[in-house]
């Protein structure tokens, strides 16, 4: 689209975007709030353990009729989704998801630095392999695609500076991840910023799903030394890509993305 994009349009598009957010992360967000206020996060069972899950496990039909509205009520495409693109990546897509897991490693370390709060680590509850796989794809598909590819596609189509746009995917992640303490805002931004500039580079989301659910797994079900193997050969992959593209070096598409 070009041109100055209608007020009508910009309306419709936030809606979508906060009504698929609360949907979708609504009840993690009201738990994430709780630990805030009380310092620790609260264990539920019965009914709102079963309600609880229940919400988490919809955010699979959310996340798409999100898409689905996005692509016929707001006519954005599936390249402008980041769902596809034409041409290969001169990196590769192992590259790129080497990239976006540095990404979220660097910006883990700032909770080594920055304090949190007492009591408010995440609950040791076992569950099951399975419940792990499960969550660690669930949460990599749906927050990359609904916090990530389509506030993205939004701002883009309305030529958002992109301060404004690292601000505004900073916001999205922050509010159920509030248990962690203070450094999740200094997490939230040094994670968002890398990822826009991996993002940007190559404007497609699938590589970035992948090391999203890549780190997830590393916390619920790789053993130790898998976890240090993987979590060391990615990232320091990741590192010198990001360095590679920092120093001009074609970092994205043989192309122009369409």
């Amino acid at each position: 689209m070009t041109g100055v994009v209608p007020t009508g349009w910009a309306v419709r598009a936030w809606s979508v975007q906060l009504i698929g957010y609360v949907c979708a992360f609504g009840s993690a967000i009201v738990v994430a709030v709780v630990a805030l206020v009380t310092r620790r996060i609260p264990h539920t069972d019965g009914t709102l353990s079963s309600l609880y899950q229940w919400s988490q496990w919809l955010m699979w039909p959310v996340a798409a009729l999100t898409f689905f509205v996005a692509w016929r009520w707001l006519r954005l495409s599936p390249s402008e989704l980041g769902l596809r693109q034409p041409l290969p990546v001169r990196w590769g897509f192992a590259g790129v998801v080497a990239a976006a897991f540095a990404a979220q490693w660097v910006a883990k370390l700032i909770t080594g630095i920055v304090p949190g709060w007492p009591g408010t680590a995440p609950s040791d509850t076992p569950v099951s392999v399975w419940q792990a796989v499960e969550w660690s794809v669930r949460m990599g598909v749906v927050e990359e695609t609904m916090l990530l590819a389509l506030p993205l596609a939004i701002m883009h189509r309305l030529r958002m500076p992109l301060w404004a746009q690292i601000l505004v995917l900073t916001g999205l992640r922050i509010p159920f991840h509030l248990y962690q303490g203070p450094a999740v805002i200094a997490e939230c931004l040094v994670w968002m910023a890398l990822l826009f500039y991996v993002y940007t580079r190559v404007k497609l989301v699938w590589p970035i799903v992948v090391a999203h659910i890549i780190n997830d797994l590393t916390i619920t079900v790789f053993p130790l030394g898998l976890r240090l193997l993987t979590t060391v050969a990615l990232g320091a992959t990741g590192i010198v890509v990001l360095v590679w593209w920092w120093r001009g070096h074609a970092p994205g598409w043989n192309g122009k993305p369409t």
